[in-house]
């Protein structure tokens, strides 16, 4: 197949974003909870976003463990990454902020929207429209859910996707979840 890229709808994109973050405090709201818990994550409220949708634990500072990741997740960097560390993923610069930005969205808390470029083994690049939120796991370690949606991407065969090799934060901004924003932000990265 050739190189074209596609585009989705940014209108949709957003759209859909915004359902995941309404979900997420609906079930917050339900199980009257500040950050949801992991057993709270009920399967059938987050099915319609489950084939997008990662869980990484972000406790040990050194291992960030892929727990979960969605067939969509999954078809978009490659391969499965369940099980590994999602911080190798990450451009060395910008380990730091990702771990500052992790961590603080549960001192409010608040989510992170993000534009990611992700980079893979051929040389070609896709862009992603992220939301991160806040996840308790069973013994109280900090999980992040990670919902993606693809903004551009290129054209190649079905399972046939090269693996990603980095992906780099484009942009980012704090997502109120009903109780407030961090007085000062991280500065935002420019593409």
């Amino acid at each position: 197949m050739g190189s074209s890229m596609t585009e989705s709808s940014r209108p949709n994109v957003d759209t859909q974003i915004e359902k995941f973050v309404e979900t997420y405090q609906w079930l917050c709201g339900t199980a009257n909870e500040r950050i949801l818990s992991r057993h709270n994550l009920h399967l059938k409220a987050v099915y319609p976003f489950a084939a997008s949708l990662t869980i990484v634990d972000i406790s040990d500072t050194e291992f960030w463990q892929v727990r979960l990741s969605g067939t969509q997740a999954c078809e978009r960097l490659g391969q499965d990454t369940t099980g590994r560390n999602a911080r190798h993923s990450f451009a060395k610069q910008e380990l730091a902020l990702r771990a500052e930005l992790a961590h603080s969205m549960f001192e409010g808390p608040w989510g992170v929207r993000a534009k990611t470029r992700v980079a893979y083994a051929d040389g070609k690049q896709a862009m992603l429209d992220t939301i991160s939120l806040p996840l308790f796991g069973e013994e109280g370690q900090r999980l992040v859910t990670h919902y993606a949606l693809t903004l551009q991407d290129f054209e190649h065969e079905y399972r046939r996707r090269p693996p990603a090799e980095q992906t780099d934060l484009v942009s980012y901004y704090f997502v109120d979840l009903g109780y407030g924003l961090p007085e000062h932000e991280s500065p935002r990265l420019s593409a």
